[in-house]
Order: structure tokens, then C-alpha cells, then sequence
């Protein structure tokens, strides 16, 4: 993953994601780096950023931080979004 991020822009959004992936930021700094986004980017980036951090709890096994984050991001995602659908279904299988 570090390879293919090479190629992106660091200033730019979708990086804080990468870089929490990547373990070169934690959840605090991506989730400020959301918040930075004007207008209806602020809430969209808030959205990706709850839901891939959800996901990325999951993951490690997390699952209170999961089930938190994934419920935000189906509260806040606007419907159109993949990740409104991605975190409906990560919380139905965290409940398995």
C-alpha cells in the first residue's frame, strides 16, 4: 500500500485516510483533517473518515470502536454514498 500511495497527494484529501492506513497518522489527525473541509466536503470527508476507521477497528478486532464508528457513518453518509451502504452491512456482520 505504501507503494501505490507514493503517487498521491499528501495536502490533498484522501491522504489522511492513507496515511492512517498506512499507520503514519492516528485517529485523531485523520478525523481533524476531515473536519478541515469546507462545506459539504467537511461532511463527506467526516463520513469516509468514520467509516474507514470503523472498518479498519473491525479489523483489528475492535469491535466497540467499530460499532461506533460504523454507526456514524450510516447516520451521517449521505445514501448515495458507498459508505452508507459498506457500514450497514460491517455492522450486521460485527453482529454475527
Amino acid at each position: 500500500m505504501r507503494g501505490d500511495a507514493g503517487a498521491l497527494d499528501r495536502t490533498a484529501w484522501p491522504w489522511p485516510l492513507v496515511a492512517a492506513y498506512l499507520g503514519d497518522a492516528d485517529a485523531a489527525a485523520l478525523l481533524a483533517a476531515a473536519r478541515r473541509g469546507g462545506g459539504t466536503a467537511h461532511k463527506d470527508q467526516e463520513c469516509e473518515a468514520d467509516f474507514y476507521l470503523g472498518a479498519k477497528a473491525a479489523s483489528e478486532g475492535d469491535s466497540t470502536a467499530a460499532r461506533e464508528l460504523l454507526q456514524r457513518a450510516r447516520t451521517i453518509c449521505p445514501a448515495d454514498f458507498i459508505e452508507n451502504l459498506a457500514a450497514k452491512f460491517e455492522l450486521a456482520r460485527l453482529r454475527q
